[in-house]
């Protein structure tokens, strides 16, 4: 079984630099468009399900990727970003930094010590819902099945770090992937690796994080 895990196409706050969360920002022109040429690379692709945050951003860039194939979308909140409480819509750029805490740089530097504001998620809180959602798809889904899946920065190296098995100290090994970025996992056996990271089918010129 594989999974093509991706990030959401590109938003207004995203360009902004600020947090979004469970904030329900959609997608800007140029991140459907991104979404329109990451399908067009991903179109010999037989997926026999998909699925996606219920954020208005991940559903959009999963129709897009879809659009015009007959395969079913569920939504799922395990999908869903990390919580940033408080703090979501505020910039997070180190030019324009709006956290009142200066601890939330944690986030960025030291995911182990991450602590986060009222109502926010913790790394442990993402990755605990995103080993259930893969415990259950490797219950549920035909071994040589193809699943996307389309979620956020956070969720997607989730992702990541339970596939390669890595400590919170490295939970950003690959750092924030690119919009549209997709990765292809593998469940085999009861065991989930990467086999390839942070895959491209545009020719957009998109910033790093």
């Amino acid at each position: 079984m594989k999974i093509y895990i991706m990030r959401h196409g590109e938003t207004d706050w995203n360009k902004e630099r600020r947090l979004q969360g469970h904030a329900d920002i959609p997608l800007n022109e140029f991140g459907r468009q991104l979404a329109r040429d990451t399908a067009k690379g991903m179109v010999q692709i037989d997926f026999q399900v998909a699925y996606a945050s219920p954020l208005e951003r991940a559903k959009e860039t999963a129709g897009l990727i879809l659009e015009g194939r007959d395969i079913p979308l569920i939504v799922d909140e395990r999908l869903k970003e990390m919580s940033f409480g408080p703090y979501e819509g505020l910039c997070c750029a180190r030019d324009n930094w709006e956290i009142p805490d200066k601890g939330f740089i944690d986030f960025f530097t030291a995911p182990e010590r991450y602590q986060p504001p009222d109502g926010g998620d913790s790394f442990i809180d993402v990755q605990k819902r995103v080993s259930s959602l893969i415990a259950e798809i490797a219950g549920t889904w035909h071994p040589d099945d193809n699943i996307l899946m389309v979620g956020h920065g956070v969720v997607v190296s989730a992702f990541l770090a339970i596939a390669d098995n890595r400590s919170l100290v490295d939970f950003w090994k690959d750092k924030v992937q690119k919009n549209c970025a997709v990765n292809i996992l593998e469940i085999k056996e009861d065991e989930c690796r990467i086999l390839e990271k942070g895959i491209i089918y545009y020719d957009e010129q998109v910033r790093d994080w």
